[in-house]
């Protein structure tokens, strides 16, 4: 059971899950010690990854051909 809510907590993070799942996941998190570890390890993973920002930049164009492929 616990494989579904480490899913959840990826989910949270990416601010994509709904209310429901929310709520589900935040009785999980009160009563598991390894998916409350879990989240908070991750939590401050992105955290720290977007107080960094991006590291390197790809090459000139790369954002709008990958946009091009993801709307096909």
């Amino acid at each position: 059971p616990c494989e579904r809510f480490r899913e959840l907590v990826s989910g949270r993070l990416d601010g994509a899950i709904k209310s429901a799942e929310e709520d589900e996941l935040v009785v999980h998190l009160k009563g598991c010690a390894g998916c409350s570890d879990h989240h908070d390890r991750l939590t401050q993973v992105v955290n720290t990854l977007r107080a960094v920002g991006p590291l390197a930049h790809g090459p000139g164009g790369l954002a709008s051909r990958l946009s091009s492929i993801e709307g096909r």
